[in-house]
């Protein structure tokens, strides 16, 4: 249940076509918002909110900056409710996978003329 005392619906019980999973497998990894991309690595909530809401109250709280998000520190994320060790080690694992795709120089592909 939510603040209100309403009851809150889990991403399990979501339509498949809407869960961020099944989003990613059927239309790929760039159909998919930040907070979505971000609540695949958390994977699981709490009692009071889902993996997306959660993402997306973190992401709102750097001002949905992925450059604020990744220098935050694992102490930083874990000051959300919900959020332990494991899952934020995995969102700054994940965005230092990104920067050093970034930052990696692409071999040079021959050129067909």
């Amino acid at each position: 249940m939510d603040e209100n005392g309403e009851q809150r619906m889990r991403i399990r019980d979501w339509a498949k076509e809407d869960r961020p999973r099944e989003k990613l497998m059927g239309l790929g990894a760039r159909s998919l918002s930040d907070a979505e991309l971000m609540a695949i690595l958390i994977r699981s909530g709490s009692a009071q909110e889902s993996a997306l809401d959660l993402s997306k109250k973190i992401l709102a709280k750097v001002g949905n900056d992925l450059h604020r998000l990744a220098g935050l520190g694992v102490q930083d994320l874990m000051k959300h409710k919900g959020m332990g060790e494991a899952k934020a080690m995995s969102i700054l694992a994940a965005l230092e996978l990104g920067r050093r795709q970034r930052t990696t120089d692409r071999p040079e592909r021959p050129s067909v003329t």
